[in-house]
Order: structure tokens, then C-alpha cells, then sequence
């Protein structure tokens, strides 16, 4: 009996309970619906083309405030980004415009290394061959003087010869040789000084003809010789005297003439 009464007891109190959170629930409801902002719908119904009607129900007459901070700060900073992004610009130009100058300098300055070193082995190139040419014409020299002194033996043994193969110098010469015949010893000389006269006039005329040749070589090499010195000495003057250097102008550009001249800003 006793558990009976307390089973309804609990289910009492389960009821009671449930009303009691029911009720609380309804409340809250409540108050969320009455502070939601209710709002008018304006509905236009359109009775034919040429008539429309329109039931307003509330029409607030109050000026609207609108705010333009937010404005006013979105284009403060949309002004500021465009500054700093022209500034960014003209710097870049300007470190463009810095590197291209430099690269030009060091172009020019290579340019210049390289025409130095041309004209350096240019000169060393003529200086060899000055020295050969030099050595050239000195030895030809020394055969055109070997070559004049054979020919002036030559020419000495041709005047003995031609005196020794006179009549008078023959006889005289065969007179101490002792003879049964003397005409025969006597044409036997004259005809060895003829054989010899012919020998020394054929060395003779090819002398000649080498000296001839030696002299107009040495000529030619004397003319070459001028002209390497000639170009040895320009040389010279071209490696003393540095080329100028042409200035690098800096490109300009309407970027970099005035990286802060960004046209009318905004007070």
C-alpha cells in the first residue's frame, strides 16, 4: 500500500515537473517573438497597366542618418594602397633604370679592356714581324756586301788576265820554260788564259746578276721595315692614349622623373 502511494506520488511530481518546463518554455518563446523587429511589406497588386495600387501600412517620415565614416576610410585607404603602389613602381624603375646604367658602364668597360688587348697583341703581332723583317734586311746586306767583294776579285782577276794574255807578256812568260817547240808552249798559255778569262767572266755577270737582285730585295724589305715601325709607333700611341668614355645616359620615364608627383589627393 505504502509503494502504491508512493508511485503516485512520483508520477505527480513527473507531471508537475513537465508543466513547470512547458510553461517556462512558452514564456521564452514568447519574449523572443516580441522582441523580433516586425516589418511591413508594402504589396502592390496591379489592377490593369495603367493603375497601380499600393497599401502601404507604415511609412516612416524620420531622415535616415547614413554614416560615411566607413567611406570615408575605405577611400583613405584604397588612396594610400594607390600611393604606396606608385612609390613601389617608381622605386622599381628607379633600380631598374640604376642596374641598366651599370650594366652599360660595365659593357663600355669590357668594350674597352677588349680593344686594349686587341691592339696590345696587334702591336706585339708588328713588333715580331718588324724584328724578322730588321733581321731579313740585315742579312741581305751582308750577301750584297760578300756578293760586292767577290765581284770586285772577280773583276781584279779579269784586268790579270786579260794584261797576261797579251803577246808580249805570253812570250815573256814562256821564255823561261825550255823548249824545243815554244810556238807550241806559247798557244798552250794563251789559250789557258782564254779558258780562264771565260771561267771569271761567266762568275762575273752572275755576281752581277745576284747583286741586282739583292739590292732590290733590300729595298723592299727597307720599305717594310718603314711601315711595321710606322704601325709599331701608332700602335704605341693608341695603347698610351685610353679611348674616352662615352656617359651612359639614365633612361627616363614619367615613373621615375617624380615618384610623388601622384596628381590631386584628396584632403
Amino acid at each position: 500500500m505504502i509503494n502504491k502511494r508512493a508511485f503516485l506520488i512520483l508520477i505527480g511530481l513527473i507531471f508537475l515537473c513537465g508543466a513547470l518546463t512547458f510553461d517556462a518554455t512558452a514564456q521564452t518563446a514568447s519574449k523572443k517573438r516580441t522582441r523580433r523587429k516586425k516589418t511591413t511589406r508594402v504589396r502592390t497588386t496591379i489592377v490593369n497597366p495603367n493603375q497601380v495600387q499600393i497599401t502601404p501600412q507604415t511609412i516612416s517620415l524620420e531622415p535616415e542618418i547614413v554614416s560615411t565614416a566607413e567611406g570615408s576610410q575605405t577611400d583613405e585607404n584604397s588612396t594610400n594602397s594607390t600611393q604606396n603602389t606608385e612609390l613601389s613602381s617608381g622605386a622599381t624603375t628607379n633600380q631598374t633604370t640604376e642596374n641598366s646604367n651599370l650594366s652599360g658602364e660595365k659593357i663600355e668597360a669590357m668594350r674597352r679592356e677588349l680593344l686594349k688587348g686587341i691592339n696590345e697583341q696587334k702591336s706585339l703581332s708588328n713588333l715580331e714581324k718588324l724584328s724578322v723583317a730588321e733581321e731579313r734586311a740585315e742579312n741581305l746586306r751582308l750577301q750584297l756586301a760578300n756578293t760586292i767583294e767577290k765581284e770586285s776579285n772577280l773583276k781584279a782577276r779579269l784586268e790579270q788576265i786579260t794584261y797576261q794574255s797579251t803577246p808580249e807578256n805570253i812570250e815573256r812568260d814562256t821564255a823561261m820554260i825550255g823548249s824545243l817547240r815554244p810556238e807550241q808552249v806559247r798557244e798552250s798559255r794563251r789559250k789557258m788564259l782564254e779558258n780562264e778569262k771565260k771561267g771569271v767572266s761567266d762568275q762575273l755577270v752572275q755576281i752581277q746578276t745576284n747583286r741586282s737582285k739583292l739590292e732590290t730585295a733590300i729595298t723592299s724589305a727597307d720599305n717594310l721595315v718603314e711601315r711595321l715601325r710606322t704601325a709599331v709607333e701608332s700602335d704605341s700611341t693608341a695603347n698610351d692614349e685610353e679611348p674616352a668614355t662615352k656617359p651612359v645616359k639614365p633612361t627616363t620615364t614619367p615613373e621615375n622623373a617624380n615618384p610623388n608627383s601622384t596628381g590631386s589627393q584628396p584632403q
